[in-house]
């Protein structure tokens, strides 16, 4: 152990070769490190282009969200059938913005509930039941997916992923 004494690593003639990433251009350009090294005191500057570039794009977006916003809404008014009704409202759910569209929501789902369904298939049924007790809707299972529960079902199962998994959801 006294003869193992740790050797300073001096650097001499080695030349490291490193494989370059060969990284695409900036979309920028060099603006931001030509501005930078005008002068001593364009950090500033430079901070304050960038937020008033913020401030415009900023203004922008919030623009163009109230537009899709109206678009939504007139999507709602314009909706007459109740399967893309409750297709609109479950897409609005699960994008997380039902919060924007509270008004639209409660008097789509109004309508589905005082709709007559009776007629259609697995899925509309378990989305129409899904998306009513989730609204607080008083819906039984019983008069709404019991009438699904024979032999058919379990070969719609094998065929069709999508309605086992609404009427599992539901």
């Amino acid at each position: 152990m006294e003869n193992m004494i740790s050797q300073p690593h001096v650097p001499g003639d080695e030349v490291v070769i490193r494989k370059s990433a060969s990284y695409h251009p900036t979309v920028w350009g060099d603006y931001f490190i030509l501005k930078a090294q005008s002068s001593p005191g364009t950090q500033a500057c430079i901070y304050t282009y960038i937020s008033l570039r913020m401030q415009e794009c900023d203004a922008r977006m919030q623009e163009r969200a109230a537009e899709l916003t109206e678009q939504v809404r007139s999507m709602f008014k314009d909706t007459t059938d109740i399967l893309q009704t409750m297709d609109l409202v479950d897409s609005i759910q699960l994008l997380g913005l039902s919060y924007h569209f509270q008004k639209e929501i409660s008097e789509a789902l109004k309508r589905v509930h005082d709709a007559d369904l009776n007629c259609h298939g697995l899925y509309e049924t378990a989305l129409r039941f899904r998306l009513l007790r989730q609204e607080g809707y008083h819906v039984t299972p019983g008069n709404m997916l019991l009438r699904f529960l024979g032999v058919d079902v379990f070969v719609c199962f094998l065929y069709n992923f999508v309605f086992a998994l609404c009427l599992i959801q539901a």
